[in-house]
């Protein structure tokens, strides 16, 4: 599997992990840890692309795909960067920019799959997923204002709330427990909900649902 050096003296990545981590998560694009609408394990689109990859890079080795996946977990395109330009200087020159992508010095002799052409249509294919899910976003309005009348112990108010409902997603499908993974976003209470009616999040959550529900269903 290649030689293993230190990355950032903790855990012990292959030059051959390295490199495709680098490929996948830099080049091509794919954030992997995080349930994100524009992440390899939130999008479908974008993981069938890691899949597709990893067959490509190990062919039917579970272990060699998961040390891949493992160097880019939880890590930014520009912290992937990083660790591959102290894993490969051949790539990286000192003080200059990065050499185009080609099989680095350090893996001569080793067994690596690469094909640029590949690579570049996989770098396609994910810059389109992703712009078209910010056209749909905008498209539907996604990020919706909702605004209901409901009963307080006092008097019938107006309250306001935020709910972010996915184009793909169904609004009944949304838990507090879920919000984050499948919208990509934190569930936040209205200073109405939190400081005046001092509600619970779970009971915010309730209500702030059962109001898009309302919207969904046309009944405003």
């Amino acid at each position: 599997m290649g030689k293993s050096r230190a990355v950032y003296g903790a855990a012990h990545v292959s030059d051959w992990a390295q490199f495709h981590a680098y490929v996948l998560g830099s080049v091509i694009g794919i954030r992997w840890g995080k349930h994100s609408p524009t992440s390899g394990m939130g999008n479908p689109d974008l993981y069938a692309i890691v899949r597709e990859y990893l067959v490509f890079a190990a062919g039917e080795d579970e272990w060699r795909k998961k040390s891949v996946l493992d160097a880019m977990r939880d890590k930014s395109s520009s912290g992937i960067k990083s660790d591959a330009r102290r894993a490969f200087p051949s790539l990286f020159p000192r003080k200059r920019k990065a050499r185009p992508l080609a099989l680095p010095d350090e893996l001569v002799g080793e067994d690596v799959n690469f094909d640029p052409k590949q690579i570049e249509s996989w770098k396609g294919r994910v810059k389109q997923i992703k712009q078209e899910f910010i056209m749909n976003e905008n498209a539907v309005e996604q990020e919706a204002v909702v605004e209901a009348t409901v009963e307080t112990t006092n008097s019938n108010s107006r309250v306001t709330v935020n709910f972010f409902v996915p184009a793909n997603v169904s609004v009944d499908d949304l838990t507090l427990e879920n919000y984050r993974e499948l919208t990509g976003k934190r569930f936040r209470m209205t200073k109405d909900q939190r400081v005046v009616r001092d509600l619970t999040r779970e009971q915010a959550f309730a209500e702030s649902k059962a109001l898009a529900i309302t919207q969904a269903e046309g009944k405003f």
